[in-house]
Parts: C-alpha cells; sequence; structure tokens
C-alpha cells in the first residue's frame, strides 16, 4: 500500500471515530430511594469478642472439628510458645 493511501485511510479512521453522538442524559433515579433512608455511619466491631461463631449452625460434626482443630494445631502451640518465651524474657 502507497503512504499516501495509508494516511488518507488514517485520517477517515480518526475523523470517523472523533463522531459525536447525542448529548447523554442520566436518568433520574431519586425514586428508588426510600424517604426514610438515612445514612449511618459505619461503626466496625472487629475487635468485638466472636467466640465459637460456629455454633449458629447447630452441627455437633462441626463443633467436633473444630475443637480438634484447635488442640492439633501446631502453628497455634508454636505461637503460645513464642508469646510464653517472650513474656518470660
Amino acid at each position: 500500500m502507497k503512504p499516501i493511501y495509508l494516511s488518507i485511510a488514517l485520517g477517515c479512521t480518526l475523523l470517523a471515530s472523533c463522531a459525536v453522538g447525542p448529548t447523554h442524559k442520566a436518568p433520574d433515579v431519586t425514586f428508588m430511594i426510600p424517604a426514610q433512608w438515612k445514612w449511618q455511619t459505619a461503626a466496625p466491631r472487629d475487635a468485638a469478642p466472636k467466640g465459637d461463631w460456629w455454633t449458629i449452625f447447630k452441627d455437633s460434626e462441626l463443633n467436633r472439628l473444630e475443637a480438634i482443630a484447635t488442640t492439633n494445631n501446631q502453628e497455634l502451640h508454636a505461637a503460645m510458645a513464642r508469646f510464653d518465651q517472650a513474656r518470660a524474657t
């Protein structure tokens, strides 16, 4: 392809890509928001004790497995040993 035709094709492509459509008007969504809507400030409760959260499922097998996992968790035992060692130091 000759350079002049390539330039013309590129110019036409650029001009065609600049076409502007009808002006966009955002839809009115105020009808979706309830009149009694009130924003609340976030109150994270990450530090609140969670306890045995899995008991909400009322599954004896899950309770048994959680007990086994807690007592046999070697990383937890190692972390407690490091904590006790640091406290003793």
